[in-house]
């Protein structure tokens, strides 16, 4: 199979800046910079088909971007978000049947064998 010529070809976020060696399977490796932090460049190791595939696309900052623009969890940090209440609050207010906005707060409680459900 022959090597992709991958340097300085920019893919989501990471541009490819050298070469890396290979991994323990014999895949060819680069070394990409995220563009996400000028300040601090983040340079991680990418498989250079999972670059070419568009499986990686940046150093994990589109996940946790996309997690907080949805209010999901991002391995285990819950991200706040809004959760869709201002589209509730605004079916709910337009209704007849109108109700109190009561905060939202969500919380993971680990639930142990004896506890109530």
């Amino acid at each position: 199979m022959q090597k992709l010529d991958l340097m300085d070809k920019v893919f989501g976020r990471l541009t490819v800046i050298a070469e890396d060696g290979r991994s323990r399977s014999g895949k060819v490796k680069w070394m990409c910079r995220c563009s996400c932090r000028t300040d601090d460049p983040v340079e991680l190791p990418v498989i250079g088909s999972k670059l070419v595939n568009g499986a990686t696309r940046s150093c994990g900052c589109l996940q946790i971007e996309a997690a907080r623009r949805t209010g999901n969890r991002f391995k285990h940090l819950l991200i706040p978000g809004d959760h869709g209440q201002r589209r509730r609050s605004a079916a709910r207010n337009q209704s007849e049947n109108v109700t109190r906005n009561l905060p939202v707060s969500i919380s993971y409680v680990k639930r142990t064998a004896g506890s109530p459900q």
